[in-house]
């Protein structure tokens, strides 16, 4: 059996924010898997609109929260930086 990066990167990207809270972004991840996505490049739960600035007590709980279900699901996260 191949490693993870030994396997193509399928990447899904969200770039805006949207409406629905904590437990619409945390439902985010099952979606990706069953569209068969195994890489997320993450922006959307900072997400302001079209733009973010991570604020560690605004998204800090989210973000670790996130991260756990995209790892039980096995998906890869790259954070998105835009500069």
């Amino acid at each position: 059996m191949s490693e993870w990066y030994e396997k193509s990167l399928r990447i899904a990207a969200m770039q805006c924010n949207f409406e629905g809270g904590r437990e619409q972004t945390l439902a985010v991840p099952a979606k990706w898997q069953e569209m068969g996505f195994n890489t997320e490049q993450l922006f959307h739960p900072m997400a302001d609109a079209y733009s973010a600035l991570f604020d560690e007590k605004l998204h800090g709980a989210l973000l670790a929260d996130y991260l756990k279900e995209t790892r039980a699901r096995g998906l890869r996260v790259i954070v998105y930086l835009n500069v």
